[in-house]
């Protein structure tokens, strides 16, 4: 049976995301999704802040957790399960928001094993599973994010049991949700998961066991990583307080690692983050934060060389801001048309000229007096 969905028309989605919330659509096939406010965090009194989502027939589930060294509980439980089951027959996943029961000692470990549940939100608090899991279950795991990430492609075929799953999805990551960044920080809540079922009856699909075969699973590989990738950039497009969608772009640096690193330097910048928040056209802090870059071979900078442009999203020409170690004189009125929009791309070429070198793209936001108030309010 086909099953549809409809979009949210809550109020506690404002006007600017919207456009990121499906009108409609419909379900992968055999799979069922319920959610509700169920009232986690006792100051959340409508909000939706639990979810489950059901699969009629078991599932492999590849899943990608954060590296960290202080999981948060629902992490440590979910790691340990899988491993006993190696990722095969799951069939639910249950997700909560506002409490991340993380830093929460022996009480978060006893409560996430007894539902194994997923969660999002305030660090140090453990979520009471008696009284609230047994809820009726909720409409989208959201944490200081407004719009449920919601996107549909079609994904054709079925990879092989729990190992093609597993190689895809870390395939994915390893070009999507690696390469985006709101504040610096990463969550030890961190968890990304792919459940394969086989519903639509299609041959099962696996790497290397023929020419035939292994076309398939590129072509699902290079879905699924689409697929991932729009997702990683709706994170950014949901980062707290958020106003302007960044993309840093480096280009003819001498290695790929080189010009990532230096990526990463200028979206965690909050000197950076904030000038362009305010509208700011300032290369200054974006040369600053590009020399800033940790533990770069001596040479991999070349300030005489570097240049630096604003590139706007509607195809319009580049404004120049830095061109070959010296500043470009700015045109006030087209800095302003640029700025207004809420997208848009650094491009820093490291060496002279358009063509050789290596390339980086990473996606950030901006940060502004929202995130300080989300931030600074996250308890009560």
């Amino acid at each position: 049976m086909t099953r549809k969905y409809s979009a949210p028309t809550a109020e506690w989605i404002p006007a600017s995301k919207q456009r990121f919330v499906p009108g409609n659509g419909t379900y992968p096939k055999g799979f069922v999704v319920l959610g509700i406010h169920a009232g986690v965090k006792p100051s959340n009194t409508s909000k939706p802040d639990l979810a489950i989502l059901v699969s009629q027939s078991p599932c492999s589930a590849a899943v990608v957790f954060t590296p960290k060294e202080f999981p948060a509980a629902p992490v440590a439980i979910s790691r340990q399960t899988l491993q006993v089951i190696s990722g095969k027959d799951v069939q639910a996943i249950v997700v909560n928001a506002d409490y991340a029961s993380a830093a929460t000692g022996k009480g978060g470990f006893e409560a996430a094993a007894a539902i194994k549940i997923g969660c999002g939100g305030l660090y140090g608090w453990v979520t009471n599973s008696e009284d609230r899991i047994l809820n009726p279950l909720a409409h989208s795991h959201l944490s200081s994010d407004h719009a449920s990430n919601t996107i549909e492609r079609p994904l054709y075929g079925r990879p092989d049991r729990c190992g093609g799953s597993q190689t895809a999805l870390t395939h994915s990551m390893a070009r999507s949700l690696h390469y985006i960044s709101v504040d610096g920080d990463t969550s030890i809540n961190d968890t990304v998961t792919l459940l394969a079922k086989g519903a639509t009856g299609l041959p099962t699909i696996a790497a290397g066991k023929s020419t035939a075969e292994d076309q398939d699973y590129h072509t699902f590989q290079s879905i699924l990583t689409s697929l991932v990738a729009h997702l990683a950039k709706l994170v950014v497009w949901e980062g707290e307080g958020a106003t302007r969608f960044l993309t840093i772009r480096i280009m003819a640096a001498p290695s790929r690692v080189a010009a990532h690193a230096i990526a990463s330097s200028i979206a965690r910048s909050p000197l950076v983050k904030t000038a362009l928040y305010g509208k700011d056209a300032n290369w200054g802090r974006i040369m600053c934060a590009m020399g800033n870059t940790p533990s770069l071979p001596p040479g991999t900078i070349m300030p005489e060389q570097t240049s630096l442009s604003f590139v706007p999203p509607d195809g319009t020409p580049e404004l120049k801001r830095f061109v070959n170690g010296e500043p470009e004189t700015l045109d006030e009125e087209r800095g302003k048309e640029i700025l207004d929009q809420d997208q848009l791309e650094i491009l820093v070429r490291s060496r002279r000229g358009d063509n050789g070198g290596e390339e980086a793209c990473l996606y950030t936001c901006d940060l502004g007096h929202g995130y300080v108030t989300i931030n600074g309010h996250y308890r009560s």
